[in-house]
């Protein structure tokens, strides 16, 4: 079988070939690896217009947040077998700047940093688990690695602190060897209303 080209990053951790095959490497930047890995990683997790009807429930409140992602650090963590198993991780760092004027500040401003592990579920699966330190507060992310369709990755939001407390949703991490954008689409519940038991 002829093998088709990469569709993605083959700088970065992993490439992405059209029939869905995953090919890690661990030599280089995690973005790639998880972009790479969530192709065969589909889940059930809703997509976006399945967080548009969430977020339309009477007095919930939405937020999206764009920032790129500047990788500092990535720390692979390959058990036997040699290249990507179960098991492996990949810790990482990143440097948080603004995507566009946000936070009372301008666009490209340093804004924050995220850190977190993809730890490999099989050869070609992932979760991935961390949080983003913003102005405000800090959101959480964990969960099963799914594609966009657009060259990203999609990880669930499970919560926060500060001004992101009770936050859910989405995080998209687009492609890139260095730099990505991270688009944070949060929902937020409205406040309870009625008598409480």
């Amino acid at each position: 079988m002829e093998r088709p080209p990469p569709t993605i990053c083959d700088r970065r951790a992993g490439e992405i070939r059209d029939n869905g095959e995953v090919r890690p490497r661990f030599a280089v930047p995690l973005f790639c690896v998880a972009v790479a890995t969530a192709v065969l990683g589909g889940s059930a997790l809703p997509g976006p217009a399945a967080g548009r009807a969430a977020s339309d429930a009477v007095g919930a409140r939405t937020l999206t947040i764009r920032v790129v992602s500047v990788v500092v650090a990535t720390r692979p963590h390959d058990r036997p077998p040699k290249g990507a198993s179960k098991g492996d991780r990949i810790e990482f760092e990143d440097r948080l700047l603004n995507a566009g004027a946000q936070f009372g500040k301008k666009a490209n401003a340093r804004v924050g940093h995220d850190a977190g592990v993809m730890t490999f579920t099989s050869a070609t699966t992932a979760t991935l688990s961390g949080s983003a330190a913003l102005p405000g507060g800090t959101i959480r992310f964990n969960g099963k690695l799914t594609p966009t369709g657009s060259g990203g990755i999609r990880v669930p939001v499970t919560g926060g602190t500060g001004k992101y407390a009770h936050a859910t949703g989405t995080l998209i991490v687009g492609p890139g060897a260095k730099r990505a954008l991270n688009t944070y689409e949060l929902t937020f519940a409205p406040a309870a209303s009625g008598p409480v038991a």
